[in-house]
Parts: structure tokens; C-alpha cells; sequence
């Protein structure tokens, strides 16, 4: 059970981080906030379950907490990647919208 919830707080935790830097970067003060408490929660807790298990020579939790990790970044950056947030075509258009605001 333990292992399962490692993996699952380690995924949301990788993906949770990813976003934070995409609302970070488009100014969203509210959503980064919310975020970041998130992934300090996930993050947290993944953690404490981890070191338990190594204090208990459970070295299986190794790969269980990095794996969900590597996943959860990979499929954020993928997410990202085709959403097309810090694309050209993004900031094509994230500077077209801010030239509007100043005619």
C-alpha cells in the first residue's frame, strides 16, 4: 500500500512542479500559490513515507519514489510541450497581446 501511495505523491508531486513554473512564469499569483501548496503537501508526504521505509531497509521504496517522479515530469513536459506554453508560437502571441494593451 505504502508503495502505491509513493508512487501516486511522487507523480502529482513532478507534475504539480511543473505547472508551478508555467503559472510562475504567466504571472497567475493565485493559481501558482495554490499549486505550490499542493506540491509541498505531495511532496511532504511522499517523503516522509520514503525515509521510512529506508530507515526500515526497504530499498525497494528507491525506485518507487524515483520512477513516478521521472514519469510525472516526463508527461508534464510532453503536456507542455503540446499545449505549446514557451513555444514560439506562444510567445508570438503572449507579445501581440501585450503590443494590443499598449496601442
Amino acid at each position: 500500500m505504502e508503495y502505491i501511495l509513493v508512487g501516486i505523491l511522487q507523480f502529482f508531486s513532478s507534475w504539480l512542479r511543473v505547472l508551478e513554473i508555467k503559472y510562475t512564469y504567466e504571472e497567475k499569483i493565485i493559481e501558482t500559490i495554490v499549486v505550490n501548496g499542493l506540491m509541498v503537501g505531495f511532496w511532504l508526504f511522499s517523503t516522509w513515507f520514503g525515509v521510512a521505509g529506508l530507515v526500515n531497509h526497504d530499498y525497494w521504496m528507491i525506485p518507487v519514489y524515483l520512477i513516478p517522479n521521472l514519469i510525472g515530469k516526463y508527461l508534464a513536459l510532453k503536456k507542455r510541450k503540446n499545449l505549446g506554453i514557451l513555444s514560439p508560437k506562444y510567445r508570438k502571441r503572449k507579445k501581440r497581446k501585450k503590443n494590443r494593451k499598449n496601442i
